[in-house]
């Protein structure tokens, strides 16, 4: 295992990596910022489908109705109510 080593400057202390951890960090940083991009970009790809417009739709749908569910509900009834009945 490679331990850090403590250099002594005028202001303080300075904690130094053997290169061979550096670049270990370095290419674990550089795979885990490639693995984030390939997330983002298969979002926005996502976003952009035919599906997403559908969901957007539903999820509004949803907002708009979910907070007045017994008002929705007894509206509906009135209205079936009133067309059996012809009015």
């Amino acid at each position: 295992m490679l331990y850090p080593s403590l250099l002594s400057t005028g202001s303080g202390l300075l904690v130094t990596l053997p290169t061979a951890s550096r670049d270990t960090q370095r290419q674990r940083a550089l795979h885990e910022h490639r693995h984030s991009l390939q997330r983002h970009v298969l979002q926005c790809q996502q976003a952009r489908s035919r599906w997403n417009s559908l969901g957007c739709a539903a999820e509004l749908i949803h907002s708009l109705l979910a907070p007045r569910f017994v008002t929705t509900v007894t509206v509906v009834a009135a209205a079936l109510a009133l067309s059996a009945y012809g009015m």
